[in-house]
Parts: C-alpha cells; sequence; structure tokens
C-alpha cells in the first residue's frame, strides 16, 4: 500500500466530520459578510468573494456527480469542459448576495444527501476527478474538505501590498469583508486537519520537477512536513525522508499552508531561522480549491533583513 492510501484522507468517517465542521464554520463566514461584501476582492487574484461563493457551490454539485457515478456506475463528469465550469461560476457569482447564501448551503446539504446514499461498495468504485486523475469515491469528502477550509480563508481580507520600506503593509482597518479572522479560520482546527491540508498540498507541489526541496516545520507543535522529492510527492510521513540538502521554512502552521497553496507571500515565515521577506504574490484561480502563482519571489534587495522564500511550483 502507498503512503498515501493510509493517510487520515482515506478515513471516510474522519473526513467527513471535518466536512461537517468546515461546511458549519463556512456557511457562519458567508452569512456574517455584509452584502456590499460579496463584489469585494478575495484572496484569489481575478476573483470576488461571490466568486468563491459561486465556486464552491458548483463544486458541491460536481462532487455530487462523482458521488452519483460510484453509486450507479454511470460515467458523470464532474464538467461538461472547463469552459462550461467557468461560465457556470461566472453566472452564479452575478446573484444577489441573498441568492447566493441560499445557494451555498443549499448545494452543502444535497452533497450530504449523496455522500450518505454511498454503500461499502460504492466507496470503493473508482471515479475520476477534474484533471483526470482516477480516484476511490472513498476520498470525495476529502476533495470537499479542502474546498470548504481554503476557500473560508479566500474570504478573509486579501493580503495588503508591502508599505514603503521593507515587509508587508499595515493590515487593513474595519470596513466590509472582514467577517473572518487574518488566517480565514485556519487556526482552531479538528486535530490532525492541519497536518493533513499541509502535507495534501506538499504532496501535489512535490511531484512538479520543479519544486524546491524544504522541511516545513510549524513552530507551534511538532509538525514537520517534507516538501520535493518522491517521498513527498507520495505522501511519506516526516521520519520516512532524508533530508539532505533541505532548506527549513518555518512558521505558524497556517501561516505555511496559506503561503503553499498561494494565499499568502510568506508572512510571518523564517527561513533557515531568519524572517521571511515577503513581496506581493501574483496568483491566478486555477483549480479546484487552488489558485498559485509561480511561489512567492525573493526580495533581492532585503537580504540586509530579511530572508527570500524559495519560487514554488503552481498548486493543481
Amino acid at each position: 500500500m502507498s503512503p498515501d492510501r493510509g493517510r487520515p484522507r482515506h478515513d471516510v468517517a474522519l473526513t467527513r466530520d471535518w466536512l461537517a465542521e468546515g461546511t458549519r464554520r463556512l456557511l457562519e463566514a458567508v452569512e456574517a459578510l455584509p452584502d456590499d461584501a460579496f463584489g469585494g476582492a478575495s484572496r484569489l487574484p481575478g476573483w470576488s468573494r461571490a466568486h468563491v461563493v459561486a465556486h464552491v457551490a458548483r463544486n458541491a454539485e460536481a462532487l455530487g456527480r462523482l458521488a452519483a457515478w460510484a453509486r450507479t456506475g454511470v460515467e458523470t463528469p464532474m464538467y461538461a469542459d472547463a469552459a462550461t465550469r467557468d461560465a457556470d461560476i461566472e453566472r452564479s457569482a452575478g446573484r444577489p448576495a441573498a441568492e447566493l447564501r441560499h445557494d451555498l448551503a443549499a448545494t452543502a446539504a444535497e452533497l450530504d444527501l449523496a455522500l450518505d446514499a454511498l454503500d461499502d461498495g460504492a466507496w470503493q468504485a473508482t471515479v475520476r476527478a477534474r484533471a483526470g486523475r482516477e480516484v476511490r469515491a472513498s476520498v470525495l469528502p476529502w476533495l470537499r474538505v479542502r474546498e470548504v477550509w481554503l476557500h473560508r480563508a479566500d474570504l478573509a481580507e486579501p493580503e495588503p501590498e508591502p508599505g514603503p520600506g521593507r515587509g508587508p503593509g499595515p493590515g487593513p482597518g474595519p470596513g466590509p469583508g472582514r467577517g473572518t479572522d487574518a488566517t480565514g479560520g485556519l487556526v482552531d482546527l479538528p486535530e490532525g486537519l492541519l497536518a493533513e491540508l499541509l502535507t495534501d498540498v506538499a504532496g501535489t507541489l512535490s511531484a512538479d520537477p520543479s519544486c524546491p526541496r524544504l522541511r516545513l516545520r510549524a513552530t507551534e507543535s511538532d509538525l514537520v512536513v517534507p516538501l520535493g522529492g518522491d517521498a513527498a510527492a507520495a505522501g511519506a510521513p516526516a521520519e520516512q525522508v532524508g533530508w539532505g540538502g533541505a532548506i527549513e521554512v518555518a512558521g505558524p502552521g497556517a501561516a505555511l499552508l496559506l503561503w503553499l497553496a498561494g494565499r499568502s507571500s510568506g508572512a510571518g515565515l523564517s527561513v533557515e531561522g531568519v524572517a521571511v521577506q515577503p513581496l506581493p504574490a501574483e496568483r491566478a484561480a486555477t483549480d479546484e480549491g487552488a489558485a498559485t502563482d509561480e511561489g512567492a519571489a525573493a526580495d533581492e534587495g532585503a537580504a540586509d533583513d530579511g530572508a527570500g522564500l524559495p519560487l514554488l511550483p503552481r498548486w493543481l
């Protein structure tokens, strides 16, 4: 069995618990947003908060189609094609705030019913995710877990542009759209979830040959996650990875995850013990629950008082 197959993301009971909690928090965050905040920028450049909410609703429908495929054996792809997916999101994002809230809640409930209908045999059925990768239906709740938790973070105020000196600019003041905290709720996560999210994102990035070899260390715990190389791509635990030549990037687990997923230029992180000098990232929405640039660029002029983060490939 591959290292990935033994990970918690394949435990349906556990991931459905994470999904229920993440959905509850997402719905509460969206309910708390003022109506005029839906048109404001999200953490995904080019997408408003309305786009994020519309995407998560359409994703619920798409995963529901995969659940139906697993249950009936009749092939029902997530989306007809990329253009249709994008057009559906764009059209949905134009709805009034009240309709978006209802759409998000209704599609989440429908997906729960679709997952409830899967028996032991259906959970073992093979379906294809959007990128064409074959997966067991047992991973469907995990795919949705990533959506609800990371997109909740996208509802937070975008990272401020650096100020006139080196370093992040001042945080935003009060105003519309501050319905989530600075990490978008990626604190106080259920036990084990942050580690699984970090390992999942790191594994995807590690499959890219251009991915740097890093040792990611969450400073609030003993969590260490490998990035780069075959072992990390396969989801191997840190104790099974050789660390020769790996650079350590450390910081709060939420800050590490936001950087890996392209939501942050690296504020709050350090490289080999030296605080990061972040630059603004240019990111674009690309795939289910993912938007990144080529990574947070190092500031060549900041060598005296800050470290630069290595370049990362796109996540998904």
